[in-house]
């Protein structure tokens, strides 16, 4: 979280979070929804209870294959305007 003053001045320099989507990470996802018991969902008489403990169950696999990860150091500042051409225009002339 990056906390900015009227002066525009940075107080936080926290790097900001991303999730992972990569394909070992999807696959291992999709097995932990098809190895999920989703038995007690179909015995609640209410709907939204039913909902909630089947929101629980799909949070709690995604949170487990694609957690929060903190951006690199070297990632952090990149602006995402920038092609790799440009920084490669860069590298060169310092």
């Amino acid at each position: 979280m990056i906390i900015y003053t009227n002066t525009r001045e940075k107080l936080s320099n926290e790097r900001r979070s991303v999730r992972l989507y990569s394909a070992p990470n999807i696959q291992t996802f999709q097995r932990l929804i098809l190895n999920t018991v989703w038995d007690e969902i179909y015995h609640f008489g209410d709907v939204n209870d039913a909902y909630e403990v089947y929101e629980c169950k799909l949070n709690a696999c995604f949170n487990a294959r694609f957690p929060l990860v903190k951006v690199s150091r070297g990632c952090a500042h990149d602006k995402r305007w920038i092609t790799s051409g440009i920084k490669v225009c860069i590298k060169k002339e310092k």
